[in-house]
């Protein structure tokens, strides 16, 4: 179930924050997901589509052997957010926009309460949760429902630390809180390496810090991401990473305390990059499976595929290479691909530069069919069971 986080860490049996936490040497695996998304296939017009790929996505982590010890979601827990959507539709208000937010909140804290008691849900901010220029307004929403936004805690000799990426990606209107969680960060690195058994230091956020390596500049990034639809619409890459001038501090301390790795959602696909001194950044598909493709994607590296939405089981067992792997398992069925409108649109660069801006406004609907057989592991596959689609329409009037 999905807790709410106070106190900067986890407060739940099945993680206690005791000094037995911060020594052992067994394996245990953990679950990412991320982008359930409420709402995203139909611009929020209905979110039952997106529910019923929420509950696959639990039916499977429940189904997992052995059992998870925790889930961490890595943001875009519904795709309504009022600074994105004001004017999208029948949404005129601000008011009207978050009482739709609001509903998809809770809507998803009912599915995920589903989960089994034992593994908690941890729920990180994204995006289209607290938007893309974040305000201490905004984030206290998120917080009402959720508690902290960004928080650590030990699980055998392992430490997970979580941030509220969104801030690095704008900071303009939250300046200090910027500052704040970059002291707390660097402090929970310092603290996690002075433990003597520390086994591994983890990073969680929703946007990868990097597509490519860890000095790369937005403006290098020139790949897009045309809309399931195939309606001639994109996002550019460069929406998806963040600046290299607000990444440099957070890379400069992930090389100095040895973080292990970093994992993230927010591309809507799978993608795994790495650091020049070998840190992986891992980022997983869309449980919402409104899925995108970047052009400038190498399809050759192992794990960059994305067949269907799906989560990221992960494994610490220190007899691995690195002391840990990850699989993508798909868990809804894969998007039925969409023939490109013919003739093809121009899409041209100012669309781009609108869709950066404001993606929620540029988005394109995309009806998702469901075919057949349930939930397989993916380095290279697809997957499950025929998904029920009830619509249920909560567009304020």
């Amino acid at each position: 179930m999905s807790i709410i986080l106070k106190n900067r860490t986890v407060e739940h049996r099945s993680l206690p924050q005791n000094e037995a936490a911060k020594s052992s040497s067994t394996p245990f695996t953990f679950v990412i997901g991320a982008d359930t998304q409420l709402g995203i296939n139909s611009r929020n017009k209905e979110w039952q589509t997106e529910i019923e790929y929420s509950k696959q996505a639990v039916k499977h982590i429940n189904a997992l052997k052995p059992k998870p010890a925790f889930v961490t979601m890595c943001g875009d827990l519904v795709d309504m957010e009022a600074e994105m959507f004001i004017g999208v539709g029948d949404y005129k208000t601000r008011e009207q926009c978050n009482e739709v937010q609001n509903q998809q909140w809770d809507d998803y804290n009912k599915v995920w309460s589903k989960i089994n008691s034992d593994i908690p849900v941890l729920c990180l901010c994204g995006n289209h949760d607290v938007g893309n220029k974040p305000t201490p307004e905004s984030i206290d929403r998120f917080k009402s429902k959720f508690g902290d936004v960004y928080f650590a805690f030990w699980y055998k000799g392992c430490y997970f630390i979580n941030l509220n990426t969104n801030i690095h990606n704008d900071q303009r209107f939250c300046p200090e809180l910027f500052e704040e969680q970059n002291d707390w960060l660097e402090g929970r690195l310092k603290y996690a390496r002075q433990q003597p058994s520390t086994r591994r230091v983890f990073l969680f956020g929703h946007h990868p810090w990097f597509l490519f390596h860890e000095n790369e500049e937005l403006s290098e990034l020139t790949g897009r991401n045309y809309f399931p639809s195939n309606d001639g619409g994109f996002i550019p890459d460069a929406y998806f990473s963040i600046s290299r001038t607000n990444r440099q501090r957070v890379m400069q301390m992930c090389k100095k305390y040895s973080v292990d790795a970093c994992f993230a959602g927010h591309f809507h696909q799978n993608w795994i990059g790495e650091t020049t001194w070998g840190m992986p950044m891992i980022t997983t598909g869309a449980i919402c499976n409104w899925l995108l493709q970047s052009t400038a994607k190498d399809m050759t590296v192992a794990g960059n595929e994305t067949a269907a939405g799906g989560i990221r089981v992960v494994t610490i067992n220190d007899t691995l290479p690195r002391g840990f792997s990850h699989c993508y398992e798909c868990v809804v069925p894969p998007p039925v691909k969409k023939a490109p409108l013919t003739p093809p649109v121009n899409t041209s660069v100012s669309a781009a530069e609108q869709q950066q801006t404001n993606p929620g406004k540029a988005q394109a609907k995309s009806p998702l069919k469901s075919p057949k057989k349930v939930g397989r592991k993916v380095k290279a596959s697809s997957a499950p069971t025929r998904v029920s689609a009830r619509v249920r329409s909560l567009t304020p009037k």
